[in-house]
């Protein structure tokens, strides 16, 4: 479709005659602007300015659920004000619609939206107490950051909720997690690594829960072996460039 007839669809065909207005002057009419269309357009444009935008959604659809995402997000923070008949924030309340916002916010594709959502509803399931739940969150904001590409935030999320499941009793998960923190830091940060791995080990004594106590066995050998390999390598590089001095008689 070339330009001109795409134009004429939008806003209509322009007048030919320079008759009168009446039906009956001859002039051609000129078509009123297609609501639907204009509509569509909009909606396509604001869909490609939002970031990450997921695949098998309607422009329509994402933007909907952007909306409604929106809507509740706006529901939990209403809830944690204080009012004269509320004197405490009912974060029990908030925390279902933080975490709703963030699912429809993930299906949309703006993940850091996403994101920012599960961590209030982490802090809203430890406004009531139910410090499991709040590591549970923390645990799906980590993957999220994962599907960014964060890995660094990925691990403080994972961190956090191995401190959680600490503060809940829950010694098994809290050693399960600080691995998993760990082994997203392994390239990045293996100092800090190391200390996680160690973290992860001082929670966990059970014998049939060895995977802290093996990853962090195994990544003392990789470091350790690393090291070692580095030194004899500059050693030798050093032996090697060390300039041919003349014997002397």
């Amino acid at each position: 479709m070339s330009h001109s007839a795409t134009k004429a669809e939008l806003f209509g065909a322009k007048p030919t005659g320079g008759g009168g207005a009446s039906s009956g002057g001859g002039a051609t009419k000129t078509a009123p602007v297609s609501k639907t269309k204009t509509a569509g357009l909009t909606a396509g444009l604001t869909a490609g300015l939002t970031s990450g935008i997921s695949a098998g959604l309607s422009a329509e659809q994402k933007l909907s659920k952007i909306a409604e995402a929106k809507e509740m997000s706006e529901r939990g923070m209403k809830l944690l004000k204080k009012t004269l008949f509320q004197w405490s924030p009912d974060h029990l309340g908030a925390a279902p619609c933080f975490d709703s916002s963030s699912k429809l916010y993930r299906a949309a594709g703006e993940l850091e939206l996403a994101r920012v959502m599960m961590v209030q509803s982490a802090k809203s399931h430890e406004g009531y107490g139910a410090l499991s739940a709040s590591a549970v969150a923390l645990i799906e904001a980590s993957k999220i950051a994962q599907a960014q590409h964060n890995t660094n935030q990925a691990a403080a999320h994972l961190k956090e909720a191995a401190e959680m499941f600490g503060l809940d009793g829950s010694l098994d998960r809290c050693a399960d997690t600080f691995a998993k923190a760990a082994k997203e830091l392994e390239e990045a940060e293996p100092v800090e690594a190391l200390g996680l791995y160690r973290r992860g080990k001082q929670h966990k004594y059970s014998p049939s829960n060895t995977q802290c106590f093996l990853s962090l066995r195994i990544f003392h050998i990789t470091f350790y072996t690393s090291l070692v390999f580095t030194a004899f390598s500059l050693q030798h590089w050093t032996y090697c460039v060390q300039p041919i001095r003349p014997k002397i008689r």
